[in-house]
């Protein structure tokens, strides 16, 4: 880490737009810089550094980083008719820009899904908040492995959330049930109900092939 922060000091500077221009591109951005240095853009490396609007800006040779920072502490960018603020990098120059945007990644053992409905497209059906129709729950897939023996009578899956305290505990889940017509049944097969007190007494018939 502080190897990486060392190389950054020397080789990044962080540039903002300026007032109340229009959105610039992070192409637009290493265009600017390549153009005013006369450098190649592949020698320049643009990122978004924050939704506020500005730019983190790596120069694959530090002297440039040194140049940027030489000159006025604006650089005009004629195709976008902005300016960009230019300043050194530093450790705090990101510190803040993602901690509103941290989520969970929460798994859940849902009981009470046939199996045949364990499948994606049918327990995002389940997935809400039980407080505020707002929060984020993102589901990432079905968790099939590693599961506990008491796990593998649930269907068990990730999900992203910004909130865990909002994730309902129950819900109502409706499966629509196969026409008979479609569904597969074999006729020679006998058919056994013991729950029932009975079961198909019929003879097989032998099959025979050429």
């Amino acid at each position: 880490m502080v190897t990486s922060e060392r190389d950054l000091a020397r080789d990044a500077i962080i540039a903002a737009v300026t007032g109340s221009s229009p959105a610039v591109s992070r192409r637009q951005v290493a265009h600017a810089f390549a153009f005013r240095f006369q450098i190649a853009e592949e020698d320049v490396e643009v990122s978004l550094n924050s939704y506020a609007g500005d730019f983190f800006v790596y120069f694959k040779d530090p002297i440039y980083r040194t140049e940027a920072l030489r000159f006025p502490p604006y650089l005009w960018m004629h195709i976008s008719k902005s300016a960009l603020e230019i300043t050194p990098w530093t450790r705090q120059s990101q510190a803040t820009a993602v901690v509103g945007q941290l989520h969970y990644s929460v798994r859940l053992c849902i009981e009470g899904v046939p199996r045949h409905a364990w499948q994606e497209e049918t327990v995002r059906g389940l997935l809400h908040s039980s407080t505020h129709s707002s929060t984020l729950i993102e589901l990432e897939g079905i968790d099939r492995s590693n599961l506990s023996d008491k796990e593998s009578a649930c269907v068990c899956i990730w999900v992203w959330t910004d909130d865990p305290r909002c994730l309902s505990t129950q819900g109502r889940l409706e499966i629509e049930e196969l026409p008979e017509t479609e569904r597969a049944v074999d006729d020679d097969e006998p058919w056994h109900y013991s729950e029932l007190g009975f079961a198909d007494q019929r003879r097989r018939q032998p099959r025979f092939q050429p």
